[in-house]
């Protein structure tokens, strides 16, 4: 709830700001991932999921609809809705405000994120991310730092630090290898002060589905 996973915050955490586009454009895409984990801990009992996402965006506003399989012991689909808008500013610095909502086959519609992120470009390769999110429903804000360095046009590195407000601390590391303009691995070390680390393969897949 990228944003959720890698599949939204690579194209499998909330979406990547990107530069505001003038006509509508639609993507979509799909990943296959040896665990599916949030902030830290899995969600899918330490077994492989499936996602996918589509999303549409015109002059910076998207919404967008977010799936992936799971297993907690009660729901085992997970489906995200989520709105906002997106922008890129002047001297490298764009900013993403939007909100997600959790819903789940057995538990049903659960509750949302109101999310505020501001990123920097520190040069053509590397970026530097901070999300701000809030919980109405539990009443608990969410604060999140991260970074990306691309070491080559194939190769890029990735991580994030997070903290839930009165709970776990969480974050994770990993490289990302781009088979092709829209195929990539992901390999990722995921660790929480309350859970164990899990190292997580994914594959995700995504293209442009139609813009004009």
């Amino acid at each position: 709830m990228l944003i959720r996973s890698l599949l939204l915050a690579a194209f499998l955490v909330g979406p990547a700001a990107m530069a505001q586009a003038q006509s509508l454009e639609v993507t979509g895409g799909l990943a296959l991932t040896s665990n599916y984990v949030w902030r830290g801990t899995t969600l899918s009992d330490d077994k492989p999921a499936f996602q996918a996402y589509v999303e549409a965006e015109a002059s910076g506003a998207y919404a967008g609809l977010w799936i992936s399989t799971m297993d907690d012991g009660t729901d085992t689909v997970e489906a995200d809705i989520y709105l906002g808008y997106r922008n890129e500013l002047a001297n490298g610095f764009n900013y993403d405000l939007g909100y997600i909502r959790y819903i789940f086959n057995n538990s049903g519609n659960c509750c949302g994120e109101f999310a505020l992120s501001v990123g920097y470009a520190l040069s053509d390769t590397a970026n530097l991310r901070a999300k701000l999110a809030y919980d109405p429903s539990f009443k608990i804000n969410i604060l999140e730092v991260a970074g990306d360095y691309a070491l080559s046009d194939a190769f890029g590195l990735s991580a994030t630090l997070g903290k839930v407000q009165s709970g776990s601390a969480y974050g994770d590391f990993g490289v990302t290898y781009a088979l092709s303009e829209k195929t990539a691995f992901d390999l990722r070390y995921h660790d929480a002060n309350d859970d164990k680390g899990r190292l997580v393969l994914g594959l995700m897949f995504d293209t442009t589905i139609l813009s004009r």
